[in-house]
């Protein structure tokens, strides 16, 4: 392999990883936000039910 084929290869792995940030950020904040809204019709404190989701997540980290 010639560093033109592994600086590629590398740079491919970095957009992957990138775009799989991207993807679980988006996900993450589309959960949240519906936790949100359910939360707001159920008279429930929003930004608790958030906390608890940040938590649980730190801890499967």
């Amino acid at each position: 392999m010639t560093n033109e084929q592994g600086a590629t290869a590398l740079l491919v792995i970095a957009s992957v990883i990138l775009t799989l940030h991207i993807v679980i950020t988006a996900v993450l904040t589309a959960v949240a936000s519906r936790i949100a809204l359910h939360a707001v019709k159920d008279g429930q404190d929003p930004i608790r039910l958030i906390q608890l989701l940040i938590s649980f997540l730190r801890a499967i980290k």
